[in-house]
């Protein structure tokens, strides 16, 4: 009986951490996030860019298409974990960042694309970029670029959207001033590689990074904080490039 009792109570703390993190800690940031969207002086244009986004990866089935290609292609280490931004979270990060028009946006590990139509649509940038290498996913995303360029997508920023398939860690990135990458999946010894990647940015380029983070012998940190993405909260963090 005690045993059952146990286990039960075990069960339940279990259950609850994960609800903790999964449901109960986004729900009250994204209330948080709300508010903020709320005062921003851009507030109007932002929800167009929200609800152009939302619009655009309706019946998309991003997840079941990832998933549908790890065990098709037998990709079962854990860099290959999929997972997405928040849309309202993810504008409030780059906001911080102030972009402007001379900035370029990358992606690497890009997924559906949504991080990049995000930074496309929602700032000014020259251009924003995605690398992905699992080719159902960058079909994907060239679909719902096709559908952008076809759709009256009025009052939001326009700028150069590009999907490049391929290893992140093989394309140069010279003309990147904003990098994201989702390194919440990442292997210590994978993330070994992409943190050499990163150290070879050039000055001032600005990084925001998921779970992990970056030395202060070559990053002066911005900022960092937990926000939401698909899984539940994570620690991100905005550094700038010695």
């Amino acid at each position: 009986m005690n045993f059952t009792i146990l286990f039960i109570f075990i069960l339940i703390l279990i259950w609850g951490g994960w609800a903790l993190r999964k449901y109960i800690r986004p729900y009250f940031r994204r209330k948080q996030l709300k508010e903020w969207l709320q005062h921003h002086p851009k507030q109007a244009q932002l929800e167009i860019s929200m609800n152009a986004l939302s619009s655009l990866y309706r019946f998309s089935f991003s997840h079941q298409v990832a998933k549908f290609s790890q065990i098709t292609r037998g990709l079962k280490q854990q860099v290959y974990l999929y997972g997405e931004i928040d849309l309202l979270n993810f504008i409030y990060i780059l906001d911080k960042l102030n972009p402007n028009t001379e900035d370029v946006f990358y992606d690497l590990g890009s997924g559906a694309g949504k991080a990049v139509f995000t930074a496309a649509t929602a700032f000014p940038f020259k251009k924003a970029v995605g690398i992905e290498i699992i080719p159902e996913l960058i079909t994907l995303s060239r679909s719902r670029l096709a559908k952008y360029h076809e759709q009256p997508f009025d009052n939001i920023s326009h700028c150069q959207i590009q999907f490049i398939q391929g290893d992140f860690l093989e394309i140069p990135l010279k003309d990147a001033t904003i990098v994201f990458v989702n390194a919440t999946a990442f292997s210590a010894r994978f993330w070994q590689y992409v943190l050499q990647k990163l150290i070879a940015l050039p000055k001032n380029t600005r990084v925001i990074i998921n779970t992990h983070t970056l030395p202060e012998q070559y990053f002066n940190l911005i900022s960092q904080d937990y926000e939401i993405m698909s899984w539940g909260l994570t620690r991100v963090s905005l550094y700038q490039r010695r």
